[in-house]
Formats: structure tokens, sequence, C-alpha cells
């Protein structure tokens, strides 16, 4: 067998996929449309063109009538002071570090309905809290916007196309009253019957006291989906590895279920050979295997990776029940359908379209390549076929996982170890034990068995962390045309007609003539300043070179903000290499995201101004860091040179005085291009440091200045921006920031004196474009301006 046959809806149905893949990414799925358009039409074929193009279009309106309506009729000076917040509980997520997700409907803000659900995030769990609970409060509430920078997905909208349009932290158990609630709903009774199965569970682990806690928290995310007891070092050490994919619960962890199911089918048919009069062996596992991954699917409370696995299960078991020839792919295709039509947003989930991919990876490997070989060995055969699902599912799913992770995972080989040890040894027992905890002592045998071979496999994962053997290595993240490309070169590897090779070799041509053309250098040089929330970070790209100012940073400890944000945002389209790094000063809004930079990027040196942060904890990391780095200290009047014609001038801090304030020592970076000092960066620098730099730096005159702390009322200091006079003002900080930045004091004064003032919090990244040193470009992304003014049409 080496041909895949579509029927006629299956095709439509790609087109459908296309259709809604193009209301977010018009440009990408119109070129992905007229790339299938041209390999599926046939001539003469006007039913093809009207079948295709009714798909395509269908899908673009299917997902726009689906999607909740991005509008909310509040102006956003409501969200300044805090608000009286009453809801009732909709789902409860338990995260690592015993972290915890509330998500809230039937919202009502000031006693008023608004239609859309409330996100509580708490660095604590509260166990007495059930599904159908209300839950009323006093709170600092923000619309859930993300941060908008060039090439980083979105993560507004995985909350917002889940209705979900507000957020809320919340540190004090005091500031929230429950007011418990017995609900008639299935969830409120699945979830009291889920606490029961985890506190009977917790229960026969404590009596095992002699195995890691490590492998008793995996333990309950393999069977309940309870990440609560994790930690955030062994979720590192799982990444590293490659393994991060077996802690969501998903087709992987659903196989072995379904395995189960066919074992006890096997186990029927050896105590009673004559049940084969009245149901095949492998029809009756089916059923079974439908039976417990249903049970399964409760267990873990219904994720939706698991949801989805189970649908594609059941589109798989039914039709072969009903003896289709060409189950498996048309079970796909149904599977696809069903979710889609249930919700078309999905496509826009990284599980789905990685579970998605590597299915259709390993099928088309199997149908083309491995089913025509033989091997004889069965485990040789086995573990080929092992080896060869974990390379086409990478295979597939590679510029995906470089996209939204910047990484290639050099220790992938661990899959091959682990994968077979947890579905055939470690999951079975601990499902077994599961099944049987009613009665303790049969249910401890199978959790020691599981527990024991977690623990040996976590020494062996902890050996390879100490001894350095998992290797991660930074990549570029391609753009959608790279991806685009990349997939229709895989297509050739199983494209027979030599007619249909040569239209894909065309269509990539083409889309690599335009890659070519895009990676065309337009500008003179480019200040970018990035959103990073309530923070600073800006890069500046001038002849190929590029030199990092800040890195921004969360005030959250486990977060590392330098590896999920700011090196994605470095490596879109760009290898992860910067010519220079300067720290202007040590806060953890302007540090902390330069931790992961320092640590894992390549760069020449590294700039600061000489202070240490206040932390102990920033202090230590810091420290760390500078004894692997060269690194120099500036001062006034030092210059770094970027080219022959362009240097960095340092206007502050002075060698022979130290300010008093931390913030009045930061680094003023002046940028001079072909004599012309086009921008001024002064960090957190405040009204006694201004009043320096006015007295007694010459020449403060700049085309665009980065305006000192955030736009604070503390930095605001008329001479100091009479001297620079600029032509653009840009303030780097956080949408509705509790700060209340920039001030109106600075706001006025801009306006006053008809300079234009862009701020990152209502615009996102702001790129100052220099053409060709004489004319300056502001570009932002018009969109997110338009999606913000959702949230003020009142104004």
């Amino acid at each position: 067998m080496n041909k895949v046959s579509l029927f006629l809806w299956q095709k439509c149905l790609l087109f459908f996929v296309l259709g809604i893949l193009t209301f977010r990414f018009p440009f990408y799925g119109s070129i992905l449309f007229l790339a299938l358009f041209f390999i599926f039409f046939q001539q003469n074929k006007t039913k093809l063109f009207f079948c295709f193009s009714l798909s395509y279009i269908s899908g673009i309106f299917y997902l726009y009538y689906r999607l909740p309506s991005f509008c909310i009729e509040k102006d956003l000076s409501f969200f300044k002071s805090k608000i009286y917040v009453e809801g009732c509980i909709e789902n409860i997520l338990f995260l690592p570090n015993s972290y915890s997700r509330i998500i809230l409907d039937n919202l009502k803000f000031n006693k008023n309905p608004v239609g859309h659900n409330l996100v509580i995030n708490l660095n604590y769990q509260l166990k007495q809290l059930d599904i159908g609970d209300k839950i009323r409060g006093v709170f600092k509430v923000k619309p859930i916007t993300g941060l908008k920078n060039k090439g980083y997905f979105g993560y507004s909208f995985y909350w917002l196309k889940k209705n979900i349009f507000f957020k809320t932290y919340q540190y004090n158990k005091k500031n929230f009253v429950i007011e418990k609630t017995r609900s008639n709903s299935w969830k409120y009774f699945a979830f009291k019957g889920w606490k029961k199965v985890k506190n009977r569970i917790l229960k026969i682990f404590s009596t095992l006291r002699q195995y890691s806690n490590e492998a008793k928290a995996l333990s309950l995310i393999f069977l309940l989906n309870d990440k609560s007891y994790l930690n955030f070092n062994l979720i590192e050490i799982f990444r590293k590895g490659g393994l991060s994919h077996s802690l969501a619960l998903s087709g992987l962890h659903l196989s072995v279920i379904l395995l189960l199911g066919f074992v006890l089918s096997w186990i029927i048919f050896y105590i009673f050979p004559n049940t084969g009069l009245f149901i095949p062996r492998i029809k009756l596992g089916i059923i079974f295997s439908i039976l417990f991954s249903i049970f399964y699917l409760f267990l873990a409370r219904y994720p939706i990776s698991l949801v989805r696995a189970e649908i594609m299960f059941f589109c798989w078991g039914l039709l072969f029940l009903f003896n289709k020839k060409n189950f498996f792919l048309d079970g796909y295709f149904l599977a696809l359908f069903f979710i889609l039509i249930y919700s078309p947003q999905s496509l826009f989930d990284i599980s789905f379209q990685f579970s998605f991919l590597a299915v259709i990876g390993i099928y088309l490997f199997y149908t083309f390549y491995i089913s025509k070989l033989n091997i004889k060995f069965k485990l040789a055969r086995y573990i080929f076929y092992i080896f060869i699902s974990t390379v086409a599912a990478n295979l597939f799913i590679l510029p995906l996982q470089v996209y939204y992770f910047n990484q290639i995972y050099l220790s992938l080989w661990v899959n091959i170890i682990w994968i077979p040890w947890l579905s055939f040894i470690i999951i079975p027992s601990g499902f077994l034990g599961l099944i049987f905890s009613f009665f303790p002592y049969i249910s401890k045998i199978f959790f020691h068995i599981m527990l024991l071979n977690l623990d040996k496999f976590l020494i062996f994962l902890h050996y390879l962390n100490k001894n350095d053997l998992l290797k991660i290595v930074l990549s570029f993240r391609p753009n959608g045309y790279l991806i685009i490309l990349y997939y229709i070169m895989l297509s050739l590897l199983f494209i027979k007609k030599q007619r249909y090779k040569i239209y894909v070799l065309l269509i990539s041509f083409s889309i690599f003539v335009v890659i070519i053309f895009k990676l065309e250098n337009k500008f003179y040089s480019k200040l970018v300043i990035y959103d990073v929330g309530q923070g600073q970070s800006i890069l500046y790209e001038r002849k190929g070179k590029r030199v990092l100012i800040d890195g921004g940073g969360s005030f959250n400890q486990n977060y590392d903000f330098g590896r999920k944000i700011l090196s994605k945002i470095l490596t879109y389209q760009k290898r992860p290499f910067l010519n220079f790094v300067f720290l202007t000063h040590p806060d953890i809004d302007h540090l902390r995201g330069l931790y992961y930079i320092l640590n894992n990027f390549k760069y020449k040196k590294f700039y600061f101004n000489g202070s240490l942060p206040a932390s102990s904890y920033d202090k230590k990391i810091f420290k760390m860091i500078l004894n692997k780095v060269e690194y120099q200290i500036l001062y006034k009047d030092n210059l770094i040179k970027i080219s022959d014609d362009d240097y960095i001038r340092i206007l502050h801090p002075p060698v022979d005085y130290h300010f008093k304030s931390k913030n009045n020592n930061s680094l003023v970076l002046q940028v001079v291009e072909n004599g012309k000092n086009n921008y001024l960066i002064c960090g957190d620098i405040e009204k006694d440091g201004l009043k320096y730099l006015a007295s007694r730096v010459e020449n403060l005159k700049s085309k665009v200045l980065i305006i000192p702390h955030h736009g604070s009322k503390t930095a605001f200091y008329p001479l100091f921006y009479q001297k620079v006079n600029p032509e653009i003002v840009v303030v780097s900080c956080g949408f509705l920031n509790h700060f209340n930045f920039p001030d109106k004091t600075i706001l006025t004064y801009f306006q006053s004196k008809n300079i234009p003032l862009y701020t990152t919090a209502n615009l996102g990244q702001i790129d100052i474009i220099n053409l060709n040193n004489k004319k300056i470009k502001v570009v932002f992304d018009s969109k997110i301006k338009q999606q913000l003014t959702y949230f003020c049409i009142n104004n």
C-alpha cells in the first residue's frame, strides 16, 4: 500500500480548515488555499471549484460566527480602581508548586452582569472549593490583552476564544468570600468524585514513604491530571529532556488505557474461547477500550487534549466496528470534522496542532515506507517502530515546535526509553492501582510498582541532567512563509505522480522568491521598543549588528520572562545572537528577562552600571552570570563602537559621583549615527539625575527620546526635555499598570509642545525606523490599537 486517496468530503474539509486559518492569518491562509487548490483541481471540473471555494468561505464565516464577541462596554477608567466581583466557579485548575487557577462564570462587576468570564490566579490552593461555589470580593481586575510583539503568538487570543476576558491575581485568602452551594450539574458531581479518589490515593501514598515526592507528583499527573505537587525544577528537567509532552495528558496516555481494554479482551478469550462465536476479539477489545477511556477521561477531569484524543479514537473504533476498510484515515478526518464543528478555534491550540500533525505524520510514514519492511524479530520490530514513529512525529511538528518554543531538543532519544517504560509499566500499574483502590492491599502493590519505576527513571534522568547530557539548542523562529515552505517540501516524500511533484516545486520556488524579497534590508537603522508589560526592553539594529538594552522581567521568581517571552521575540526570523547586551540598572523590570539571554544567547560583551540587584535572590543569580561572561562597567564619556561611523555614547552616570537613588545611577545611552544624535535611552533616571544631565552634559539633542522611568512623575524635568528637543517620544509601560504610567504631567507637557508620544501599553511593540538618516518613521500594528478600543467604546 503506497497510495493515499481522499474522498471529496475530505478534500472539502481541508479547505474548510484553511478558511478557519485565513480568518486569523489572511495572507498565509490564502497562499495555502491557492496551493491546495492548484494540486486538487482538475480540468473541466466546475463542481470541484464550487465545492472547494464554498468550503473555504464557510470556514472563514463559521469561525467568525462561533467566536465570542470581543467588544466590552466598559471604558479603561473602569478598571483603574478595584471592582466588586461576583461569580460562580466554572472550573478549578491545579498548577505546579501548589498554584491554582479559578474560572468564574455568571460574572457580575459592581452588581452588573458582564457576559464574559474571569480567571483568578492564586499562588496557593483552597481545598474547600467546589465547582458551582459562589465567590464574592473586591478585586483589581484587568482585561486580558497579553503582550503585543511582532511574531509572538497571541496569549490574549488563547483566553478570549474561551470567552475569558478578564484576569486578577489574588495573594491573600481574606480578599474574597466563598459561598458553598450544591449544584445539580454533572461537573459538580464529577469534581466531588475526583476529590474523593485523590484523597484515597494520597492516603495510600502516605504509607509508601520510601518513594520520592517527585515520583508521587508524577503519579498524580498521569492518573488525575493534578499538577499541584509538581515543582518547577522537575518541569525544567523534563523540558530539557524533550519529555514535557508526557506531562500533558493526551493521546499518548489514552493509548495506554486503550491497550488495557485489548488485554482484558485477550484474557476473556483465553478463559472463555467460545466468546469468539459472538464477537471478534478485536471488536470486544475496542468496546472495553471505549469504556476504559471514558472512565479515564472523567478521572482526569476531561482536559481538552484528552477529549480530542478520545474523539479521534472513538471515530476509529466506530468505523472499525462497522467494518470500514480505511478506518484510520476516515476516522482521522471524521474526528477533525467533529472537533472543528464543536470548537473551530481549537485549530489555534498548540496541543491540537501537534497531535493531529504527529498522527498524520506517523500514518504517512507507515503507509509509504514502514509497511513495506519485513522485520522478523518482534523486539527489533517494536523498537524500530517506536523509533520511526518518534522521528515521523517530530518531523511533522518540527517547524511549529521551533516557532512556539525556539528550541530543538537533542535529547529526544530519551523518549525511546521513557515512552515504553511509561506505556507498559508505569501508567498500567497506576491505573490498576486506581481500579483496586477499594482494596488497599491490592492497590498498594500496583502503586508500589508504579512509584518504584518512576523513582528508577528519575534517578536516570537526574544523572543525565547533572552530567549535562540533556541538550537544548536555541534556534531562530520561522515566519509563516518558511513554515508553509517546509510542509510543501515535506509533501514530496509522499507524492508519487511526477506532475504533482512539479506543481509542488513551482509553489515552493514562488514562496522562496517571496522569502528572499522579504529578507532585503530596507532601513538605515531601527530601534525596537518591545512590549514587555511594566518594564523595558529595547533592541537597536544597524548594519546587521544587534544591541539589546534591558530585558524586562517578571516580579514572579518562578516565571522565566527571558525564556518564555524575550528569547522568542529576539529569535523571530533571527538566530540567537547579539553583538552587545546593556543593562541600564538592576531593577527587576529591566533585569530578570536578561538572565536567560545572558546564559543562552551568543554575544560579545555585557555592559552595566556596576550596581548589583537589591534582593538576595537576584544578587546571587547576577553574580553567577558575571563570573561566566565578559563584562564592562560603564561611566560617563565611555564610547561603544557599533561600526565605523556609529557608536553608543554613555552620558551617565559620572565616574566621580554616586547618587543615593539607584534609579539615578542608571546608564543613559545616546546612539550616534554618522555624527547625528538619533536615539536617547534613559533607563529609570529621575529628577536629580536629569538635573545633572541638563547642567553637565553638552549636546543632549536627539531625534527620538525614550522617556525615563516609564513616564513617572519623578522623571519630569522640563529643562532636560527642552535640551533634548525630540521629534518623537516613546514610553515603555504596562497596559493599565497600577503606577498609572505615563503620568499626566508628562502627557500634558509633550502635548503642549506638539511632540507625538507613543506608549507600548496602547500600541504594543513600537518600531522606530530611520529610513535614510533624515526621515524617521514610527511603525506599530494598527490591529492592536483597534483591539484595545474594544475595551473603551464608551470614551
